[in-house]
């Protein structure tokens, strides 16, 4: 059986030919990683837009309710507030300082 000899490069020799296309190789692959990310990225941004345009358009009613709420308190609390100071108060009910008592007299006639 005869022998076959064949010529084997080493692992890392390669010709100019090699590295000419691995640097190709390697620019294309940046050059199609930053198209993917920047896709990517305006992806993403319309997304994030599209989302909050939907939540800020379904929480509305929630909103408005909220507004009406906050409303109708604020109107209540002053109309006791004024209800209260244009009250005429008597003699016999007092007042209350700091926690203190004090009730006023008229002099009996």
């Amino acid at each position: 059986m005869p022998i076959l000899i064949t010529h084997q490069r080493p692992a890392g020799s390669t010709g100019l030919f090699g590295k000419l296309l691995s640097g190709i190789v390697a620019a294309l692959t940046l050059i199609v990683a930053l198209a993917f990310s920047v896709v990517g990225l305006a992806v993403a941004g319309v997304l994030a837009v599209v989302v909050g345009g939907y939540l800020w358009w379904k929480l509305r009613a929630v909103r408005r309710a909220m507004a009406e709420a906050s409303a109708t308190v604020n109107a209540a609390q002053q109309a006791k507030t004024a209800s209260t100071e244009n009250v005429d108060r008597s003699p016999q009910e007092g007042r209350v300082i700091e926690g203190e008592c004090i009730r006023e007299e008229r002099p009996s006639r």
